[in-house]
């Protein structure tokens, strides 16, 4: 909770569960109408490591969003372990794979806090007030 105006809450670890495909079945069993009936949802938060490729669970994710036409912040973190011009490429791959404009992208360094407050001002801005 946030300034109690405010809840996050977490799918921790969708991509890396493990169990095969009975639990991924189960874990999209429980998604799908706490997007549909969650009238309190007010965006999603959609957390990236940009040294990898947005996986199928990732497209589900998202897709469940848009399909509620929830607004949705796509945050790619990490992006103190590569590059400048590996982290504009990555951005790019992402962006093609999500099918989003790359300026639609949110690049983080939690450990350089590069873009993170940024990132916190956006969301308070266009979710809480």
């Amino acid at each position: 909770s946030v300034d109690q105006r405010l809840i996050l809450t977490d799918a921790p670890g969708y991509g890396y569960a493990k169990g095969g495909t009975r639990r991924a079945i189960d874990f999209g069993d429980l998604l799908e109408p706490y997007f549909q009936q969650r009238s309190q949802l007010a965006a999603m938060v959609l957390v990236l490591d940009i040294r990898r490729t947005p996986n199928e669970d990732d497209l589900y994710m998202l897709n469940g969003a848009r399909a509620v036409h929830l607004p949705t912040y796509i945050v790619c973190t990490k992006i103190d372990k590569v590059s400048k011009n590996e982290m504009h490429n990555q951005l790019q791959k992402i962006a093609l794979t999500l099918g989003v404009a790359k300026a639609d992208l949110f690049p983080v360094s939690n450990e350089k806090r590069t873009g993170i407050d940024a990132l916190q001002q956006l969301i308070y801005n266009q979710v809480v007030q």
